[in-house]
């Protein structure tokens, strides 16, 4: 519920994330709904879809493993997500942000065979900072439309097109020196109208 927290810390989170859909579960070890939520030097794992869901409210995740999860170790739709000194691997996708503000650092991805990362045009903000990936699935996969001013910077993980994005008119993409920008595809390119 909306004002609530919670504070796990040195703890182990499993077997959660019912994957039938109904009546409003989660599908996650663990949900932050409107609230204020705090996981330290703590492992969930093993959800049949999502570790952790941030719909909205405040998530902060530091020295953390997500692993082992059906789908995706973090799933975010809305609120401020930060994460931090964290592992996150074996999942589908290691994070997938829809909306919201994200910020990621000096975190490692491994075994994500989609992604590091997929960010959505309706994040607001995604700040990233000495990330690295291994294995399968180095990458943050962009997808949507640029709607709104964006920055792209270098990190040790490349930004990854596989579709069309379109720059909208009197929207700027400002991509940094020394960041990589892959297209996946020649079905994939970047628009500017």
């Amino acid at each position: 519920g909306s004002g609530g927290s919670a504070d796990f810390s040195y703890a182990l989170v499993r077997y959660g994330g019912d994957d039938n859909i109904c009546c409003g579960q989660s599908r996650a070890n663990v949900y932050n709904n409107g609230g204020t939520l705090s996981i330290a030097n703590s492992t969930t794992s093993n959800s049949s879809v999502y570790g952790i869901k941030t719909a909205s409210g405040t998530t902060t995740i530091v020295e953390t493993a997500i692993a082992d999860n059906g789908s995706r170790g973090i799933l975010q739709s809305g609120g401020v997500t930060t994460v931090a000194s964290s592992t996150i691997s074996n999942n589908v996708f290691g994070i997938d942000a829809s909306g919201g503000t994200l910020s990621v650092s000096n975190t490692t991805f491994s075994g994500n065979p989609s992604g590091a990362a997929t960010i959505s045009s309706g994040v607001s903000t995604f700040s990233h900072t000495n990330n690295f990936a291994t294995s399968t699935g180095k990458k943050f996969l962009m997808t949507g439309n640029i709607s709104a001013d964006r920055s792209w910077s270098a990190d040790n993980i490349p930004f990854v097109i596989d579709n069309q994005i379109t720059i909208e008119a009197g929207k700027t993409l400002t991509i940094g020196p020394g960041t990589v920008v892959k297209l996946s595809s020649n079905n994939a390119w970047l628009q500017v109208s």
